[in-house]
């Protein structure tokens, strides 16, 4: 890949992302590239919200269903 300039980064994406074509092809469009980073600034802008909270706690029943939530105290925030 590096005789094409192409980095494995991109490569990793286009195999994660990419959709299968004929003979073995995963290919990553321009328009799916778009959605990519679409939702990465989403992801951002919810991370930056959590951020300025100072984190946030989810608790769950074995099941997986959501009990409660609640800010991160100061004295949980290193474990």
């Amino acid at each position: 890949m590096s005789q094409r300039s192409i980095r494995q980064s991109l490569v990793l994406l286009t195999v994660e992302f990419g959709e299968e074509g004929k003979n073995g092809k995963v290919i990553l469009n321009k328009k799916a590239l778009q959605a990519i980073i679409r939702e990465c600034k989403k992801i951002s802008k919810i991370a930056q919200h959590g951020l300025k909270r100072g984190g946030l706690v989810v608790v769950e029943s074995a099941e997986g269903t959501l009990i409660t939530t609640y800010p991160l105290a100061r004295s949980e925030k290193n474990v």
